[in-house]
């Protein structure tokens, strides 16, 4: 089974080269919208049955809603690659559940905010594959990472 994986897209109207806004979006920001686009076509051509987006899909915890619009009609036009967005620390305001900018991701993709397990079945081969989804969490990895997976 082949699974694509990106990380730190960042989207978001950074300033440095941003450009003029059009539609609330700069042109840095339009570049990498398309170049997460140009990611799904990648996976798609390459057989991909999944795609996971390792956190910090969003440069902030409160992206404007013209950039979580474009990321969620880029998600949602690769509606047969499942999607799963794990929260990173840019995304996120603080680590309870919901206070991150991916809740309106929901309807188009599964928004990781804790560890956890999912399950994916092969259509090509009909094997299953358990994938670990660690979402960011502040502090010490090797304190809290172990107990988490045996959980």
């Amino acid at each position: 089974m082949k699974i694509g994986f990106c990380a730190d897209i960042h989207a978001g109207n950074h300033k440095l080269f941003g450009g003029a806004l059009v539609s609330g979006i700069n042109s840095r920001c339009a570049m990498v919208v398309e170049a997460l686009r140009k990611a799904y076509g990648i996976a798609s051509e390459a057989g991909c049955e999944a795609v996971v987006i390792a956190g910090d899909l969003f440069d902030t915890s409160s992206p404007e809603p013209q950039i979580i619009h474009a990321v969620q009609q880029v998600i949602g036009a690769a509606g047969q690659l499942p999607t799963y967005v794990c929260m990173g620390n840019h995304d996120m305001e603080s680590y309870d559940i919901g206070d991150n900018a991916l809740g309106p991701l929901r309807p188009v993709a599964v928004v990781v905010e804790r560890p956890r397990c999912v399950s994916l079945r092969s259509s090509a081969t009909n094997h299953v594959v358990d994938l670990w989804l660690v979402p960011f969490r502040p502090g010490c990895a090797t304190e809290w990472l172990r107990g988490t997976l045996e959980g």
